[in-house]
């Protein structure tokens, strides 16, 4: 099941959310481009994405509620 609107994140480190996934697939492990992680985002969906340190998600660092804005890392997975 996707969730529903779009993730949005700064690739560049500017604070401008010039990135996005929009409806993404719950449970599949995304790798956000940019060149400085942590990224800032906002979670316009309607799931909460978790964030993790290493690729295939795994080492979750925290999460990210819907209407949510804050830092995440490289790897983000929708429940």
């Amino acid at each position: 099941m996707a969730a529903t609107g779009g993730f949005y994140w700064s690739p560049d480190g500017s604070g401008t959310q010039s990135a996005s996934l929009q409806n993404p697939q719950a449970g599949h492990c995304y790798t956000l481009r940019g060149a400085r992680p942590p990224f800032y985002a906002i979670n316009a969906t309607d799931h909460t994405a978790h964030y993790y340190r290493s690729a295939g998600c795994s080492g979750e660092t925290g999460s990210l509620p819907p209407s949510a804005t804050g830092n995440v890392t490289r790897y983000v997975k929708f429940d």
